[in-house]
């Protein structure tokens, strides 16, 4: 555990201890070793190589432009490093939230919202719940889902998003394709025999290298070979002009940091009871990923200061643009996996 040792006495030592326990950056920041600073790189370029694609690819899934994603993350990452209870932990772009965001944003896009206003909204909203989740003491939502509940829809969030990835994987070419698992399973195999054969191979390739590596060099960083390896080859080859399916031109430019003003209060008000949702299952994936830095570096957990950090962090991805985020378990163990020190790994 991270010490920061403080030589102040009577009322300035608990004006001191109260303004650490809420800004824990003013504790590990002035401790940081500058020995932690080439592992704290590695991990940060290893967690970057696996976070953007999971954050463009979970805006697809919230209904929104790619770019979307990457105006959640910046933001997000900062405002749990400066409010943070624990050094390992990754807040970023996580499926489960993204599928239940996308359905709220959806339905409410049917009928006349503006997806991208929304998804800001939404996060706003879920990030001022947090908030008073924090101020009320109410860590203990967290035991609201029971566990094999959990893990049931994390399962079932792992499978619809595989199956809402092979289209791009194995280049399907499905359009307008269902959002109902079982819908989406018999379209995706009807559609087999007409996959593009050089999209498929390069797709395949690149999951078989992910698991090589990961079974022989462990500590490569396997995302950010086969990311870099993957561009380097499609661009030298030209593989996009003979049909492999790439992402193509993301739009790029800042986030426009101002509030979405043109959605209507009846589409504000029909979001509550899904930021709530949103809320509650954030928080239980976030920590989830929360014990899993925990059982790396000792710390002990404080739900409620918790509350505070994804709740700062999701506001802060609201205002640039974003969705909700929530603690990553992908990005926080590949940040452990490949030698994170602290915080200053996702700064």
């Amino acid at each position: 555990m991270i010490k920061c040792e403080m030589h102040h006495s009577g009322a300035g030592n608990r004006e001191g201890e109260l303004l650490s326990n809420w800004l824990p950056i003013l504790t590990w920041l002035p401790a940081y070793q500058r020995s932690w600073l080439r592992d704290d790189i590695i991990a940060g370029f290893t967690i970057w190589a696996v976070i953007v694609p999971l954050a463009m690819a979970c805006a697809v899934l919230v209904g929104v432009e790619p770019i979307v994603g990457l105006y959640t993350l910046p933001l997000a990452m900062l405002c749990y490093a400066i409010f943070g209870g624990t050094r390992l932990h990754v807040v970023g772009a996580d499926t489960a939230v993204a599928v239940l965001s996308g359905s709220l944003i959806a339905y409410l896009a049917a009928a006349g919202g503006e997806a991208a206003a929304l998804a800001v909204i939404l996060a706003l909203m879920a990030g001022v719940i947090y908030l008073i989740f924090f101020l009320l003491k109410m860590g203990w939502i967290a035991d609201l889902i029971p566990e094999p509940v959990l893990k049931g829809f994390i399962e079932g969030v792992v499978w619809l998003t595989i199956l809402k990835q092979l289209n791009a994987l194995l280049g399907l070419g499905l359009v307008d394709a269902p959002s109902e698992f079982h819908l989406l399973l018999l379209a995706s195999a009807k559609q087999l025999p007409d996959a593009h054969l050089m999209t498929a191979l390069m797709g395949l390739s690149c999951i078989a290298v992910l698991f090589l590596l990961r079974w022989f060099v462990p500590r490569v960083p396997g995302s950010i070979v086969v990311l870099v390896v993957t561009i380097l080859i499609v661009w030298l080859a030209g593989l996009d002009d003979l049909g492999v399916a790439v992402l193509g031109e993301v739009s790029g430019g800042f986030p426009d940091l101002t509030l979405p003003f043109t959605v209507g209060l009846d589409h504000v008000f029909a979001l509550v009871p899904g930021a709530l949702a949103v809320v509650v299952l954030g928080f239980t994936k976030s920590l989830a990923a929360l014990k899993r830095a925990a059982e790396e570096t000792g710390e002990v957990i404080e739900p409620n200061r918790e509350l505070l950090a994804i709740g700062a962090s999701t506001i802060g991805a609201g205002l640039s643009g974003g969705y909700p985020p929530a603690g990553s378990l992908t990005a926080t163990t590949v940040g452990i996996a490949s030698g994170s020190r602290s915080q200053m790994a996702s700064l």
